[in-house]
């Protein structure tokens, strides 16, 4: 004869597995029914995770980064855009040798945060690879920046013999391409 404790634990699974099949048992007795219905809910409302949020409506999205660093009033400065998101270290650095060269290149620095709505282009684009700086429009470079740099680039964009080196980062031709082989 089985014992009572293993009756119980028998029962308990017959209304467990009823419950979630939809199909309550009719030989199971009202106050026990409901009993196992709270507990199973009780059970399973602390084991289901929050409902995912959509990327776009998520109230904890990081701030966007977007907007003018700073400017310049030479008419003749080239304009720099920084491409960037929220807690990005080396685009911080970046930003830092560019301000410390500010004085004697002047030019304007924008920043363009790739993980806005708005920006998903470059999002697919340079999500592996920021910082990424682009001179008047063009590709400039990547990653990291030393002073000489930034000088020797500033000057050839004042000069007007600045052109887009080779090297600049696609994220998405780089994913198609691994996708087709």
């Amino acid at each position: 004869m089985r014992s009572r404790a293993v009756f119980d634990l028998d029962l308990r699974l017959v209304i467990l597995l009823g419950v979630m099949m939809g199909r309550i048992c009719s030989f199971v007795p009202n106050f026990q029914r409901v009993k196992a219905i709270e507990a199973i809910n009780r059970a399973t409302t602390s084991l289901v995770p929050p409902p995912a949020r959509s990327y776009a409506s998520s109230t904890l999205l990081p701030a966007s980064v977007t907007g003018a660093v700073y400017s310049t009033t030479d008419a003749g400065a080239p304009k720099v855009s920084l491409f960037t998101k929220e807690g990005c270290t080396l685009c911080d650095k970046v930003k830092l040798v560019l301000t410390s060269v500010q004085e004697d290149q002047p030019h304007s620095l924008e920043a363009v945060d790739i993980t806005d709505t708005d920006q998903i282009n470059w999002y697919d684009k340079y999500k592996y690879d920021i910082p990424v700086l682009h001179m008047n429009g063009q590709y400039w470079t990547k990653h990291r920046m030393t002073t000489e740099e930034a000088v020797k680039g500033l000057m050839t964009a004042r000069g007007g013999t600045f052109t887009s080196p080779p090297g600049e980062p696609n994220a998405a031709a780089m994913e198609r391409k691994q996708t087709d082989k």
